[in-house]
């Protein structure tokens, strides 16, 4: 396992989907129920723009794994934020919530929180709290020891309290 992973990352490397999907089809086949390989197609596919077969291998990952299934609900949250950009206006918020939901979109973290945060700022409830939320979302995506995670949540509940 821990050669083919290395494989994959390898491919990854390149930015050459020639080499990465190969690569890929080779952990899934080895590995079908491996929920860390089926994060990472989900991930792969999220990236391409595929929402829908990201979702099919988030569905496939074993509810009863925790880990991963608190990073296949950071991704579903991702997909549905995609969906939302879709629908955003013209107004000044509009446009920075879209860059921040984007720089998350690419996985972009520090782009994507310093924009979110900056939404919050300016208006705590745009949108339903949609800003906040796009931030636990990155924050789930990092994990609770992440540095951008600690930092960002510590100025998330400086803005808001």
């Amino acid at each position: 396992l821990e050669a083919d992973l290395a494989a994959f990352d390898g491919a990854l490397a390149t930015a050459d989907p020639a080499e990465i999907f190969p690569a890929l089809t080779t952990l899934l086949t080895r590995y079908p129920d491996n929920s860390q390989i089926l994060l990472k197609a989900a991930q792969l596919y999220l990236l391409q723009g595929d929402d829908a077969l990201a979702s099919q291998y988030l569905e496939l990952i074993d509810p009863k794994e925790r880990d991963a299934t608190d990073m296949a609900d950071g991704l579903r949250e991702l997909i549905s934020l995609r969906q939302s950009l879709a629908e955003l206006g013209n107004s000044e918020l509009d446009r920075a919530f879209g860059t921040a939901g984007q720089a998350a979109l690419k996985g972009d973290f520090a782009t994507a929180l310093e924009g979110f945060l900056s939404v919050v700022e300016q208006d705590r409830t745009y949108r339903n709290d949609s800003a906040r939320k796009a931030m636990l979302t990155v924050f789930k995506l990092l994990g609770s020891s992440d540095p951008l995670t600690v930092t960002y949540r510590k100025r998330l509940m400086q803005a808001l309290y």
